[in-house]
């Protein structure tokens, strides 16, 4: 043979070899292949949050005491379907709070874990109502100021 025709047979080979090196490298058989690539991987969705400030309807001051003055602030609040936590929170002026939420069917809850300016509760709905809020504030003030924060999550 001449040296020109072994050349052409050894590049051949080499060819034909380099390509079968390459399927060896590859373990998986080429319908296990397009398996794979059909499943997605999904990331689990994080939970929004959204918090949102309602300005009091009204404001009524009880009672003088000698010490400390109480004063209750009303909110009207509509709520969706699920869980919501509602955070009251007052100024310097403000001692003591308690929240009481009124909801539909003479529903009422009331809290007054703490003894300070921030009072916190979760109503859980089933349906999206409308809640009415009444925070009660104790202090040095006859109106201190009083924020109804509302987070919900979806």
């Amino acid at each position: 043979m001449k040296s020109s025709t072994l050349r052409t047979v050894g590049a051949l080979i080499l060819a034909v070899s380099a390509s079968a090196h390459v399927g060896a490298a590859d373990p998986q058989p080429p319908v296990a292949r397009g398996a794979i690539t059909r499943h997605r991987v999904s990331t689990p969705r994080r939970p929004v949050v959204t918090e949102r400030v309602i300005a009091a309807e009204s404001v009524t001051a009880k009672a003088e005491v000698v010490v400390r003055r109480e004063s209750e602030h009303r909110y009207h609040v509509n709520l969706p379907a699920g869980c919501t936590r509602l955070v009251a929170l007052g100024d310097g002026s403000v001692q003591d709070l308690a929240v009481e939420v009124h909801g539909p069917r003479t529903m009422r809850m009331r809290q007054d874990l703490t003894r300070g300016a921030i009072e916190a509760l979760s109503v859980c709905g089933a349906t999206a109502a409308r809640y009415e809020v009444v925070v009660s504030a104790k202090g040095t003030d006859a109106r201190p100021g009083v924020e109804l924060r509302v987070r919900t999550e979806s």
